[in-house]
């Protein structure tokens, strides 16, 4: 009988040889095998807080821990290098993938800026740069093989269920969050209000980071597939919950759509399962026709002042200079449809454009498309709920800023892990930095821990 050999989890260059601290024999073995273990679970604790602070306090204006928390997991994660004895590979293209995207690109733009206009007077992308710098997560990742997106969902579930609390006491008796409404105007986490559409009363309690509780429901969605356990069904409800009251028209669609492409890509019968899905999605597209009607007339406030974007970015981008080069990463410029300089709108993508120009533009966001090249390579099952996750993300992100935050960074980086775990690279192509202490590759039964 032939014997086959399942694919190792991770690179065939991480198999590593028996001669480091952690791979001693007897009581000589215990005091780095403890070392290493509280170091981990050090590790892990400070990534759980890292992204307690990016999605809770995204603006930093709380504790000012964020870049303290980022400094300790990169400098815990050297020391875990420093101490095996073993070497430990990462592939060369996650490695460049990294250093382009978070050093090369802000620091090309940050020259143009200088080039430009060196008084640095309005300069407004220090927040940027540093903002980059949090995709080196992935890296740390890479090494660890912590299950970030666990972590992630669990966070984002704690968001959700804060929002559905607030929203219910909310339409209940609405004087009684006036507290949550100073609180967040302080602190720049989260709005309050309602709006209108088709006569209908939406409730809104905006978080800044509501759009990442996408992956959240992507997460659970899968578990909830592979296991049907009431609890990830919970967590799942909770999470479209959540993301629907946070009140903008696309954290309303895709909050509903989310599950339902998870359910779709997972589906045994896929015809009979898109058939069932487009006969409801055309019912409740005709239900709710005066509620989308609404959502996506050029009449409503937010929509006319994005309608207004598009005139200044045609102004600013048809100048030659701007268009091939880009203002510079921060660079303000005129709205006239706000009557006043700003550095940012919602637009992310002709942002991007108006940064970097059209050739560094078009690499950024290439840079962005390549996690789902990697994701649909690998056809792993586990691979769908992260790429639909993403994909949805990106969706939102045409109209948020997040992208270019420390928050959208995190997220960026749970992808391109999730990307990278499964990679079989060639010897050749990897470089080494200290040591592995055992695969890094996430089983998975290891998502739902």
């Amino acid at each position: 009988m032939v014997k086959r050999h399942l694919p190792s989890a991770r690179p065939a260059a991480t198999t590593v040889r028996n001669s480091g601290p952690y791979a001693a024999s007897g009581s000589s073995a215990l005091k780095p095998l403890a070392s290493f273990r509280f170091l981990r679970f050090v590790q892990r604790g400070l990534l759980v807080a890292l992204v307690l602070v990016c999605v809770f306090d995204p603006a930093d204006l709380f504790l000012h821990v964020k870049v303290p928390i980022f400094i300790a997991i990169c400098a815990i994660f050297i020391v875990e290098l420093m101490l095996a004895g073993e070497r430990r590979t990462f592939p060369i293209s996650l490695a460049l993938y990294v250093g382009l995207f978070s050093v090369l690109l802000p620091l090309a733009s940050l020259s143009i800026y200088a080039l430009r206009d060196n008084t640095f007077e309005t300069f407004a992308g220090w927040h940027y740069i540093k903002a980059s710098l949090f995709f080196w997560i992935a890296i740390v990742l890479y090494g660890t093989n912590i299950n970030f997106v666990g972590i992630i969902s669990r966070v984002l579930t704690c968001l959700s269920c804060f929002i559905a609390c607030v929203g219910t006491l909310m339409m209940a008796s609405p004087l009684s969050i006036v507290p949550l409404v100073v609180l967040g105007t302080k602190y720049d986490n989260m709005d309050f209000g309602h709006r209108i559409y088709g006569g209908m009363h939406f409730p809104t309690v905006f978080y800044k980071t509501s759009p990442l509780i996408v992956i959240a429901i992507c997460y659970y969605a899968f578990l909830f597939v592979r296991s049907h356990r009431i609890s990830s069904a919970l967590a799942l409800t909770i999470n479209v919950l959540g993301m629907f009251l946070s009140g903008t028209r696309a954290n309303i669609l895709i909050s509903l759509a989310a599950p339902l492409f998870v359910f779709c890509w997972y589906a045994r019968r896929k015809i009979l399962t898109l058939t069932i899905t487009s006969v409801v999605f055309i019912g409740v597209v005709g239900a709710s026709m005066a509620v989308l009607k609404d959502m996506f007339s050029t009449g409503e406030v937010s929509n006319q002042v994005k309608i207004g974007y598009l005139s200044d970015y045609a102004r600013v981008l048809g100048e030659p200079l701007n268009m091939l080069l880009g203002q510079g990463l921060g660079a303000s410029f005129m709205c006239f449809t706000l009557q006043e300089n700003i550095t940012v709108t919602e637009l992310s993508f002709l942002e991007v454009f108006r940064f970097y120009g059209v050739f560094l533009g078009i690499f950024f966001v290439g840079l962005l498309l390549y996690p789902i090249f990697m994701l649909l390579r690998d056809r792993r099952p586990e691979n769908g709920f992260m790429l639909i996750g993403y994909v949805l993300y990106l969706l939102i992100a045409t109209t948020n800023p997040l992208l270019f935050s420390s928050s959208g960074m995190i997220v960026l980086s749970c992808v391109v892990y999730s990307a990278y775990r499964y990679t079989r690279t060639p010897a050749s192509s990897t470089y080494q930095v200290g040591s592995s202490l055992g695969p890094a590759g996430l089983a998975v039964s290891g998502l739902s821990g």
